[in-house]
């Protein structure tokens, strides 16, 4: 079973100028009993065209069912084979097998942030991020044995945002970022291999009278 609660608190230190949002997530999970998920936010409005921000924030991924009590056999083998030995006729399951004793994956995340408004149908946003795992649930380099939550890395890199309302009816949307993935203990190479380090859309938005309208994507 799980519960969930949460509290969260703007508070405004100068009028129209500075805010802070403090805020956590508690949660009860019957895999790794509670955890507590803070965050903190800050932001700066020098004008009405700019926003400063600035936020550190403590998620948790608690393990799923299959990685704690699951099981996954992909073949089986003779033993005396396995071993460079005769063949026993004795075949044992080569399989992945869960862990009840896994912990929940935690992660530090920084971010740092700046939005423009170069005009009233230009926008422009901009973020640098850091995240610091903890305890990553993974498969095991030998890829049979137990799930591990031995893997530690890092994730950084940054995203530009940017929305132009071209008409009234009509707006455009792009997205760039950058990421860089690190990941190191007992896990398999694709772990860190997989994620892409760039990817970008365009997305457009036009309304075609009150009941239409019509969108466009494209990906990368």
């Amino acid at each position: 079973g799980t519960a969930n609660a949460f509290v969260q608190d703007t508070i405004e230190l100068a009028p129209d100028k500075w805010f802070l949002m403090l805020g956590s997530k508690l949660t009860q999970h019957q895999f790794v009993g509670v955890n507590l998920q803070p965050s903190i936010r800050l932001w700066w409005t020098p004008s009405e065209n700019q926003t400063w921000w600035a936020a550190i924030s403590r998620p948790v991924r608690v393990p799923s069912r299959i990685e704690e009590d699951g099981s996954l056999v992909f073949n089986y083998a003779d033993t005396g084979l396995l071993f460079g030995r005769p063949a026993s006729g004795v075949f044992i399951p080569l399989a992945l097998s869960g862990d009840d004793s896994l912990r929940a994956e935690k992660m530090l995340a920084y971010e740092f942030g700046h939005r423009f408004r170069v005009s009233d149908r230009f926008t422009v946003a901009t973020s640098l991020f850091f995240n610091d795992y903890q305890r990553l649930i993974s498969v095991p380099p030998t890829i049979f044995g137990n799930f591990t939550d031995r893997g530690f890395g890092e994730t950084y890199g940054f995203e530009v945002d940017t929305s132009w309302q071209v008409m009234p009816n009509w707006r455009i949307d792009g997205v760039y970022s950058w990421l860089g993935t690190d990941i190191h203990g007992p896990v398999l190479p694709f772990e860190e291999e997989s994620t892409p380090e760039q990817l970008a859309y365009v997305r457009s938005a036009l309304d075609i009278g009150e009941n239409i309208e019509f969108n466009t994507v494209l990906y990368h």
